[in-house]
């Protein structure tokens, strides 16, 4: 379980990572812009999607599941990050 953890950990900072270089592009106006935006939105998509399957694979009640899905939906980068820190790193001791 330790790759796993440290696997999602990784996926977690370069989609992190990947969205504050867009962000910073975006802001200085420098080109390829547009490019940059979609890396880091393909990123972050396949990480919601990863983290979504096990969330619901999971044995969690159904509302939980529902709250981890609004949060992945729509706070990407915090709902990781809190997963990590309350799901992940607790269960796993890293």
């Amino acid at each position: 379980m330790f790759r796993q953890t440290r696997f999602f950990r990784s996926a977690l900072l370069v989609s992190t990572s990947l969205l504050i270089f867009a962000v910073l592009f975006k802001m200085m106006h420098w080109p390829y812009t547009s490019i940059a935006l979609g890396i880091a939105y393909i990123s972050a998509l396949g990480f919601v999607l990863w983290r979504l399957h096990e969330v619901y694979q999971s044995e969690r009640p159904m509302l939980e599941k529902l709250i981890w899905l609004i949060g992945f939906i729509f706070m990407p980068w915090v709902a990781g990050f809190l997963y990590y820190f309350v799901e992940i790193k607790p269960k796993y001791g890293q």
